[in-house]
């Protein structure tokens, strides 16, 4: 048998300088990837911030560089993000990149994920538009240049977010900026939904579904969404009372007499989505109290166009998921690509109806042109608009721990006064 061979100081220090000559070929390697042009040609890349890095920033997100194509993307966000016709198109652009979507439950339970560590997992997050400010306290989103990312998004939307200031945060206060441009960006308006009442229209005409005083009416049939926040915004709007406040007692208490009024004139609060369009479905009920507007495109693309999403007089409250860049130490070079695609008006007219998921409007230009006779019949756009220029922009209420006490006292006396 023989001598295993002795590891000379000679041969251990060339050992070593091959492995360090290894490891400086992978990073330069990886630092010229990051450095390709269009068609592959090498460029240096500018000083970060300078008007050359905005500008070669700007195209570099609009395409597939060598390394871009590499692993796994991990993007987190609601059910539609993932699905087929979604995802699909941009592997194939990516290829052989791979793009795997968890789907969230909560902002708040990401938000608590994210504070435990869970950021360095994904590259992409989309968040209720509320909660971009927490996450942004928390460090756990990138500040984004708007010089970088204008002509991708806001130079593309619709009229009525051209100038959405819910985008930017004023990191002195953590507050929304008062003005769109004004503060640090964070992310940007992906899909768009709004409360009201879910309104069987061949019963109850929309004139007379205009004001929330109907569904104190006795000879309607009303129920009630599972949900405390919506139907405690609603409540607020209804007693004519700023939500987004610290509130007096006084306040509280116009709010409690009106829950309790609704809850005894209902039929039933309904325990999810589904019971919710299957009791509209069904004719059980006219009205629901706390509806939203997705909720009404399931029922609609199942072809109960007699139902819609109406915003009363009083008003109700409209908002967007917020798609943003995870602060990932290792964040994958493809990150910023993927939100470009969702936001552009091919990528967003497919997030509007995924494979998988609920319809939903989005904020993109053209969007509905890609629609379908079909897809325009479950998503009214005119309708939707009109509906959302009576809402307010949802920024969370401070002390809703005050209505917990209401909202049970709901459940407890829904029903109490119907004889029927």
């Amino acid at each position: 048998m023989q001598e295993k061979e002795k590891i000379t100081r000679r041969k251990y220090l060339k050992y070593i300088g091959t492995i360090v000559g290894v490891a400086i070929v992978g990073s330069v390697g990886y630092y010229l990837f990051r450095s390709y042009g269009p068609g592959g040609a090498r460029t240096k890349v500018p000083p970060e911030g300078t008007p050359e890095w905005k500008k070669w920033k700007r195209e570099e997100i609009g395409r597939p560089d060598p390394d871009e194509r590499q692993g796994t993307l991990h993007v987190y966000a609601w059910t539609g993000y993932d699905a087929p016709n979604v995802i699909g198109p941009f592997e194939k652009e990516y290829s052989p990149l791979k793009v795997d979507v968890a789907i969230m439950e909560d902002s708040a339970v990401t938000y608590n994920q994210f504070v435990g560590g869970q950021y360095k997992v994904y590259d992409v997050v989309s968040v209720d538009m509320d909660w971009v400010r927490a996450f942004a306290k928390a460090n756990l989103i990138k500040p984004l240049d708007l010089d970088v990312w204008k002509p991708w998004t806001f130079d593309n939307y619709v009229d009525e977010f051209k100038n959405f200031r819910f985008s930017f945060v004023d990191t002195e206060t953590w507050e929304f900026a008062k003005k769109w441009g004004e503060g640090t960006l964070y992310g940007f308006p992906m899909r768009i939904w709004y409360t009201g009442l879910g309104v069987n229209l061949e019963k109850i005409p929309i004139e007379e579904a205009m004001t929330y005083d109907i569904c104190l009416q006795p000879d309607v049939r009303v129920g009630i969404a599972h949900r405390d926040f919506p139907n405690i915004w609603s409540l607020l709007l209804w007693a004519r009372v700023d939500p987004w406040k610290e509130h007096t007692d006084d306040e509280i208490k116009k709010v409690r007499e009106l829950a309790i009024q609704l809850a005894e004139n209902a039929v039933a609060i309904y325990p999810s989505f589904a019971a919710m369009n299957m009791a509209l479905a069904s004719g059980e009920v006219d009205i629901i109290f706390g509806y939203d507007n997705l909720t009404g495109y399931a029922l609609r693309r199942d072809g109960h166009y007699e139902i819609d999403t109406v915003v009363p007089k009083e008003g109700a409250v409209v908002g967007t998921e917020t798609i943003c860049l995870v602060n990932n130490p290792n964040l994958h070079p493809a990150a910023d690509d993927i939100i470009r695609y969702y936001q552009s008006k091919e990528g967003a007219a497919r997030l509007s109806f995924p494979a998988e998921g609920q319809p939903c409007p989005v904020p993109i230009k053209g969007v509905e042109e890609e629609w379908t006779e079909e897809q325009r019949k479950i998503i009214r756009m005119d309708f939707a608009r009109e509906q959302m220029s009576r809402c307010t922009w949802f920024q969370g209420v401070p002390d809703m721990e005050k209505f917990s006490d209401i909202w049970r006292e709901m459940k407890v006396r829904v029903g109490k006064k119907r004889k029927s």
